[in-house]
């Protein structure tokens, strides 16, 4: 489940479902490394003092391409100025954020560099060495409508993608048409292509482009086309996964993996029957298949770890060099216990020279305690020495921390490359030439991330940006390879100028001590014109989710929450409280809400709130909202069912009221099967009328008709609960969008929402509880037996 409410807010959550993303209304992206150069990068808001960032790189054998990693530390390399510093910018202009800047159309936002599109509509090739920009394609050669664009590694073509239609959260339908760089040909994927190509992806080597139509895998070899699987349709998908896998386990669309060679192409995944599998329910039915490309053989390969119908297969990856080990990560069905199975293949003396497949258990991992990730780690790593073999990393939290850890491919105990009470957020970068494993981690804080190598023969750990300086480093690096700064690549200079022009809310992190002795990481926006001698109404904005984080010192967009900071109509101070159960805290943090969602994650709201009214003496007690979408909206109407008499506004969107009405994959991830769990599920599903009953303001819940992810029937259940409790109609509304999905975007919506949710802001910090208000609420405030009454009946 990922939030997807609002332009400021980033998931940092690495479960399956909540990779970081920038809210847009624009057709949704793949990953930057399926469509710009390598060498191109887009870097966020770095926070650091008196630092330059700089560039380390080698120029690579073929064109003029670069690898890097972006860097920052003091050199004599020209410093940014004015120096960026170690918090979200407050400027210090006179203009206040209005809500078509913040919401209607963003205005604030980082630079990216690399292949970009210019002005003129070409596609312009920057060269990170030298500077030097260069028409790579003219804009006369682009087609209209592209929506994403990926270019070849020996960039002499480029592939274009058309014709757009949204299918799942990640996926959609297209058309393709390959640009020929030198000629200026440009022809289409498919001759009879009809917007009805699901996917598409350049070989990395070679002239091969394997595609997806209709559900089954075709190659196209410079025009020629070759049909691999014939049986696809709506219930058997040969390399796409199906909605839930789309959703849950991988968060991507790339179904294909094609090594170096380009020999051999796993196949996954396949579904019988179903589409949305609630739980309790049949899951899809997966199945590994492998292309031998030079014989056009498929083979179906059993994985023998788990029953079909307890099978979820996590993770692909290649263990080799050579393209002749293939690692499959397999959970059973609640994800507690994995299996890594290690695919062999070798070809045989045949007149057909075909391949055969071996496979062997290499790796096992309990995790009853809590639930499995699917952190989607692995990186192949070559010969760690000149006689143990071949070795690859994943990240492990066995030592109730997460970190790297070094296998052998052939099976056996791994060797922990870091430790200590602290994660590793994102491996990076392995650079086997220099036996370095570049990364991201929490070591200096968990709000904040730094960045790392390690070096695998020594095992010493160098940091390689200030570590006494508050940062938060994006995730999207290159390897590098020299030792030498070469230059600035970009400073956010526009994004830093524009600012310069507005008053803007301040951010500061802290942290609450909860009764049990944890501690929970809290981020505070106060208003541009904040006067601690003022009373001003709190909205808190979880999103709460497991293995999902929020308050980082990430740079915080300008968008719908910065606004109602600032609109002086408005001025809400925001909280957002990562509470038990969120990322990189430890385990035991992290899986304390296991077997019971939402117990936790609202006792720490509630908690939070309380100790915030305490403390802050500019904290308005009569006036206390919570705001959440997805997850968040789930814990926005827990907070309303607890009942603690100090909420007393609720916006809620897109929410799961009861569990056994989302998908199986996530559900029964963190709370087992309902067979299992009965009291659990009944626990945490949204049944308590009286909190909704008593809450002294009043609450909203929204929701899309075309909610492919968290169902609309969530929604009317609960509505049909209150209604049927009698619960005021003058306390709460329930709008419902047709046609529109989880972020309730289509024809409008997306503003109407927001536009509400604002006037409900400014009604409850306007709320005094004098208001006239029409007859049936004062009938009902005088007796109480209202609730339940029909409207002809009398009864005051």
């Amino acid at each position: 489940m990922e939030s997807v409410i609002s332009p400021q807010l980033i998931n940092k959550s690495r479960n399956a479902k909540a990779h970081s993303e920038w809210w847009s209304s624009s057709p949704p992206r793949r990953s930057l490394s399926h469509r710009l150069l390598a060498g191109s990068f887009i870097c966020g808001w770095v926070q650091v003092i008196d630092t330059i960032m700089k560039c380390i790189l080698e120029a690579t054998a073929s064109a003029s391409a670069a690898l890097f990693v972006c860097l920052l530390a003091a050199s004599s390399v020209p410093a940014i100025e004015p120096p960026r510093q170690p918090h979200q910018p407050t400027a210090g202009g006179d203009n206040i954020l209005n809500f078509n800047e913040t919401y209607l159309r963003p205005a604030f936002g980082p630079s990216s560099i690399g292949i970009q599109q210019a002005a003129s509509g070409a596609l312009v090739l920057q060269n990170f060495i030298t500077g030097e920009n260069s028409t790579f394609v003219a804009a006369e050669q682009i087609p209209a409508g592209v929506v994403e664009f990926w270019i070849r590694p020996d960039l002499k073509k480029v592939l274009f993608a058309t014709n757009y239609s949204k299918q799942y959260r990640y996926s959609y339908f297209a058309d393709y048409s390959i640009l020929d760089v030198e000629s200026g040909e440009l022809v289409p994927l498919v001759e009879d292509q009809a917007g009805d190509i699901q996917y598409a992806e350049f070989a990395p080597v070679g002239d091969a482009i394997a595609f997806v139509r209709g559900n089954n895998l075709f190659i196209n070899t410079n025009g020629e086309i070759t049909q691999i699987t014939e049986d696809g349709g709506p219930d058997m998908f040969h390399a796409v996964p199906d909605w839930v896998y789309e959703e849950e386990i991988f968060a991507s669309t790339r179904p294909v993996l094609v090594p170096s060679g380009g020999d051999v192409v796993p196949s996954q995944a396949r579904e019988l029957e179903l589409r949305y599998p609630k739980v309790g329910t049949k899951n899809p039915t997966v199945a590994l298949s492998l292309l031998d490309l030079a014989s056009g053989a498929v083979e179906q390969v059993p994985l023998g770890t788990y029953e079909a119908d307890d099978l979820v297969v996590g993770e692909l990856a290649w263990l080799t060099e050579e393209h002749d080990n293939l690692l499959v990560r397999t959970y059973n069905r609640v994800q507690q216990h994995s299996t890594h199975v290690l695919v062999s293949s070798a070809n045989t003396t045949s007149v057909d020279h075909s391949t055969t497949y071996t496979t062997s258990t290499i790796r096992e991992r309990d995790g009853s305690d809590g639930w499995l990730d699917n952190k989607m780690a692995i990186r192949y790593v070559g010969p760690v020495n000149a006689t143990d073999g071949d070795w690859y990393l994943d990240l492990l939290d066995e030592s109730g921390w997460e970190h790297i850890y070094l296998f052998p491919v052939s099976g056996g105990e791994g060797i922990a490359l870091t430790s200590g009470g602290w994660e590793v957020w994102s491996v990076l970068k392995v650079d086997p030439s220099r036996e370095l494993i570049y990364f991201t981690s929490t070591e200096q804080h968990s709000t904040e991330r730094h960045l790392y190598s390690v070096n695998w023969a020594t095992q010493e750990k160098t940091a390689l940006v200030p570590e006494d300086i508050p940062a938060y480093l994006l995730e999207r690096f290159f390897l590098l390879q020299r030792n030498t700064p070469v230059r600035v690549i970009t400073s956010n200079q526009a994004l830093w100028d524009k600012i310069q022009g507005y008053n803007l809310p301040n951010i500061t992190y802290f942290e609450l001590t909860l009764p049990s002795g944890e501690s929970i990481n809290v981020m505070e926006r106060l208003p541009p014109t904040f006067d601690p001698y003022k009373k001003y109404p709190i909205l808190l904005t979880p999103y709460a989710g497991p293995d999902s984080q929020r308050a980082s010192k990430s740079f915080q967009s300008l968008g719908w929450n910065a606004y109602i900071s600032s609109d002086p109509e408005l001025e809400y101070i925001t909280y957002t409280v990562d509470g038990r159960g969120t990322a990189v805290r430890g385990r035991d943090f992290r899986a304390s809400v296991a077997q019971h969602l939402g117990e936790f994650e609202t006792a720490d709201q509630v908690f939070a709130a309380k100790e915030l009214i305490h403390t802050r003496s500019y904290i308005d007690a009569d006036h206390v909202g919570i705001f959440g979408w997805s997850y968040g909206g789930y814990i926005a109407s827990k907070v309303v069912e607890a009942d603690s008499g100090v909420f007393t506004l609720s916006l809620i969107g897109a929410p799961v009221t009861d569990w056994r009405l989302y998908d199986s994959l996530y559900t029964e991830r963190y709370m087992r099967t309902y067979q299992d769990n009965e009291a659990g599920y009944n626990t945490t599903a949204v049944r308590n009328v009286e909190g909704f009953h008593n809450i002294k303001g009043a609450f909203s819940i929204v929701h899309g008709l075309g909610d492919d992810n968290v169902h609309y029937q969530n929604s009317a259940a609960l509505v049909d609960l209150l209604v049927g409790a009698g619960v005021s109609h003058t306390k709460w509304d329930w709008k419902t969008f047709t046609d529109t999905d989880h972020g309730i975007t289509y024809n409008g919506a997306g503003p109407f929402v927001y536009k509400h949710f604002a006037q409900m802001l400014w009604e409850e910090k306007n709320r005094s509880g004098e208001e006239e208000k029409y007859q049936w609420s004062r009938r009902a405030k005088m007796n109480v037996c209202c609730r339940g009454c029909e409207m002809d009946e009398v009864c005051i």
